[in-house]
């Protein structure tokens, strides 16, 4: 390998295909545009899910047993101690390869901060999520990201609301060397659906209990007794999940249920509302790309999309905590016109916001200052 040509090594918790590992394709494509040698590592005690597919031939795959971090202490404590022979191994391979950097996907995913830190080379963490349980955080393991945070090049949040909620889980007023690089969007290429009938309301991505489906199921059927309308939810796993979703609605006429589906063109075609109604977010790309497809957006205001959103412009915004919320949306949302001039609003800023927000020369940016450091500390 010539001297000129860098080395970046990805480090994933997972082999699935969700939205912080469609950010991760975007980064890891910009490296590979600059002429960069990109290999990403993987946890071969996983199942395939789509992520390989989705990196193509060219990127260098390396399998090692590991698995994602979290949960209680003493899980914590296990699963270091299963975690040990992987980072062993990848810091090993790590200086063998010469790697120049490592950027580990998600703040559970510590095997590529432990191994570049063991390599000493420079690491980038992407955190995506939120401090909370649901992605694998108590109180008391959150102790083992106050250590390593310490040892990072760069931290990336996706939003300012999401950097705040870390740094007062963390306990600390500032997290060194943090930095927020909002999400980029993909292209969506739609052609509006023609339909008559009913009012298409709809919901694409997981069925599990932060995204507070109950709450969007329960309100539609309640807007059937006033309007007609019909619900459509894509992003079922199995046959299983499905029936359960099903389970939840009296009259099983006004709801579809579909199963995950990586043509999300044709979801968003389809509706006329999109609603994300879960009880907290971090930056949905899901939200962007329903309006970038023309689709009336009512969402969540637990999210970091209220620092660049407008309520009753661009979108309405929903509050969990008020049930009642989503059902007046919904109803402001029945006529035409006000649905239509919410859509169009919304479809403007998805497109200004992929002018504007430079996620690819960003993130190249930062590679390129860590790089550029002689000494990693």
């Amino acid at each position: 390998m010539t001297e000129n040509i860098k080395h970046i090594v990805f480090v994933n918790h997972t082999r699935a295909l969700h939205g912080s590992e469609q950010v991760m394709l975007t980064t890891i494509r910009q490296c590979s545009a600059q002429g960069w040698k990109v290999t990403i590592v993987l946890p071969q005690n996983k199942p395939d899910e789509g992520l390989e597919n989705a990196l193509g031939s060219e990127i260098e795959i390396l399998y090692l047993k590991y698995t994602n971090s979290g949960g209680g202490l003493l899980r914590t404590f296990l699963v270091e101690l299963y975690n040990l022979p992987a980072v062993y191994r990848l810091s090993r391979w790590i200086k063998k390869n010469k790697v120049d950097l490592v950027y580990s996907n998600t703040s559970v995913t510590l095997p590529g901060i432990e191994a570049a830190y063991r390599a000493k080379i420079p690491h980038i963490w992407h955190w995506h999520e939120l401090p909370s349980e649901e992605f694998g955080w108590s109180s008391s393991s959150l102790m083992i990201l106050r250590h390593w945070k310490k040892y990072n090049h760069r931290i990336l949040f996706i939003s300012q609301n999401q950097k705040q909620m870390w740094e007062k889980s963390l306990g600390c007023h500032h997290i060194a060397n943090a930095e927020v690089v909002y999400n980029p969007i993909r292209t969506i290429c739609t052609q509006r659906s023609e339909h008559e009938g009913s009012i298409r309301i709809g919901y694409v991505g997981g069925f599990n209990e932060r995204k507070n489906l109950p709450w969007l199921i329960q309100t539609v059927e309640r807007l059937t007794y006033k309007y007609n309308v019909h619900l459509f939810l894509y992003g079922a796993k199995d046959e299983k999940e499905k029936a359960y979703i099903q389970s939840l609605v009296s009259d099983t006429k006004v709801l579809s249920v579909y199963e995950y589906t990586t043509n999300v063109e044709s979801a968003y075609a389809n509706l006329d509302i999109f609603v994300l109604p879960s009880w907290s977010e971090t930056m949905p790309l899901v939200v962007l790309e329903a309006m970038q497809a023309g689709v009336c957006v009512l969402q969540t205001n637990h999210s970091g999309m209220t620092e660049l959103m407008h309520d009753n412009k661009e979108c309405l915004f929903i509050n969990p905590e008020n049930p009642e919320s989503l059902y007046q949306a919904l109803i402001c949302c029945m006529d035409d016109s006000f649905r239509t001039e919410i859509a169009m609003r919304g479809q403007q800023f998805a497109k200004d916001w992929m002018t504007k927000n430079k996620y690819q020369q960003n993130i190249i940016s930062i590679f390129n200052r860590i790089l550029n450091v002689r000494q990693w500390k």
